[in-house]
């Protein structure tokens, strides 16, 4: 992964998959890796590589740590997975922009936000609601989207559509330097 320092973006993913190999950082061809690389490049943004991603300071992470139970995940791996989760959540000036792909990853965000300010910084509303809205943590801009990994992200048009616009919504920010106004 890429060194803390270089840290602009960091994308959330929910949950991490039941192979590690099919991980992010697993192998580009991996489930998880290979839809990410291709909505990159959906976006016209010419990512090859998870290597290319991180390179760019783009630093991707799950915020669930261990697998579906089945077919969703649990409240109780969610509240296990919280304080791995904060804990990579860098503290640093240089970070620009956090990307929360799907819902699991907007509630354990919240949460934490929750216990920094006594409310959520993310309404709990469906996505599409929220896409146009601006949402400040630490100074840090947020952008809540949907997952990027599954079979659902592969055959639904439209939110695949506004995964795509929010991946080009964090470069033009990156580009611009002005993720934090």
């Amino acid at each position: 992964m890429t060194d803390v320092k270089a840290i602009r973006a960091l994308l959330i993913n929910e949950v991490v998959p039941d192979d590690p190999r099919q991980d992010f950082h697993g192998s580009d061809t991996g489930a998880y890796a290979g839809s990410l690389i291709s909505l990159f490049q959906e976006a016209g943004i010419g990512f090859r590589s998870m290597k290319d991603i991180d390179e760019s300071g783009i630093t991707v992470i799950n915020a669930v740590n261990t697998p579906k139970q089945g077919r969703k995940i649990t409240s109780l791996q969610m509240e296990e997975s919280i304080p791995a989760f904060r804990k990579t959540l860098p503290e640093r000036k240089d970070l620009e922009v956090i990307v929360l792909n799907g819902v699991v990853a907007k509630k354990m965000f919240n949460w934490i936000a929750k216990s920094e300010t006594g409310r959520n910084l993310i309404p709990s509303i469906a996505t599409y609601k929220l896409r146009n809205n601006v949402y400040m943590y630490r100074g840090i801009r947020v952008l809540p989207s949907y997952i990027v990994t599954g079979e659902n992200i592969q055959i639904e048009k439209k939110k695949r559509a506004m995964v795509i616009e929010d991946l080009k919504t964090m470069i033009h920010l990156l580009e611009g330097n002005n993720g934090n106004q």
